[in-house]
C-alpha cells in the first residue's frame, strides 16, 4: 500500500495538475447526477471516469493521445 501511495502521489506531480485537478471535477460531476436522480447517466459518466483513472494510472497517457489526435 505505501509503494502503491507513493507511485500515486509521484505520478500526480509529474503530471499536470490541471489534468488532475480535471479528473477530480469529473469525479463530482456524477455524484450531481445521481443527486438529480438521473441514475442512468450517472452511473455511465462514472463508469467513464473510472475507466479514464485507471488508464492514467497504468500510464497509457490518455490526455496525450487525445492531444496528439486533435493535432495541438
Amino acid at each position: 500500500m505505501k509503494l502503491f501511495r507513493i507511485k500515486t502521489a509521484s505520478y500526480i506531480t509529474k503530471k499536470n495538475i490541471s489534468s488532475t485537478f480535471m479528473l477530480f471535477i469529473a469525479s463530482v460531476i456524477p455524484v450531481t447526477f445521481v443527486i438529480q436522480r438521473e441514475l442512468f447517466i450517472g452511473s455511465m459518466l462514472m463508469i467513464i471516469v473510472v475507466g479514464v483513472y485507471l488508464s492514467l494510472l497504468t500510464g497509457k497517457g490518455l490526455f496525450k493521445s487525445k492531444n496528439k489526435s486533435a493535432g495541438r
